[in-house]
């Protein structure tokens, strides 16, 4: 009855969950586990981990297995490259957790884990908006400049060239109202001016 309960919270939760014996042979393959590989529990259980029916880096994995059973700490592994037997693809994140006897003989193992495929997308394209937003921003032809509450933190060449300083670290040395007249067309001083701009900027947007 324990076991069955067992099960069903395993079929139940989002991760998949692979138990090995001592020979890293699947005891038990969950629901999500299932999913994810496209591949039974059926067909997975009561085979080695290393001939289950998934192109992977097996021998990572099970280098982190034995890590764990030698040390007796969990070990976590990240960004898996996998294809299942349907030809699904995407990444991996595990931990691989030892299964201990009362007397802490490692006699398992237990991986847990999830598809991060979505979440390395997401990366991917942070990275690649990144790199072609600092493409744009070094080769532009107009001055572009970005600054805090303190004053600048960065430049493109052109910031440079426009306003004839060395190099980014002269020109963030300045404050705005440096590269402005002492005071603004309708008579304020342009430290006050900037220093107000400055601080709209940072509240509003």
């Amino acid at each position: 009855m324990a076991r069955a309960k067992d099960n069903i919270t395993l079929n139940t939760v989002s991760a998949f969950f692979i138990a090995l014996d001592e020979n890293d042979c699947v005891v038990q393959w969950n629901a999500a586990a299932e999913k994810t590989f496209d591949v039974s529990a059926e067909d997975a259980i009561g085979k080695p981990l290393a001939t289950c029916s998934i192109n992977w880096d097996v021998e990572e994995i099970i280098r982190a297995i034995s890590q764990c059973k030698t040390t007796k700490q969990a070990v976590h592994i990240d960004d898996i490259p996998f294809v299942s037997p349907t030809g699904g693809s995407g990444f991996l994140g595990m931990s691989a957790s030892v299964i201990t006897t009362d007397s802490n003989d490692a006699t398992g193992c237990l991986l847990l884990g999830h598809d991060i495929t979505e979440r390395k997308q997401t990366e991917n394209l942070l990275k690649n908006s990144e790199t072609k937003f600092k493409v744009l921003y070094e080769s532009s032809n107009d001055a572009i400049m970005l600054l805090c509450e303190k004053g600048f933190l960065d430049c493109n060449k052109a910031t440079l060239e426009t306003f004839g300083c060395r190099d980014k670290q002269e020109f963030c040395s300045k404050h705005p109202a440096d590269l402005s007249p002492a005071n603004q067309p309708c008579g304020t001083d342009s430290m006050v001016m900037a220093n107000e701009r400055i601080a709209t900027a940072m509240q509003t947007g």
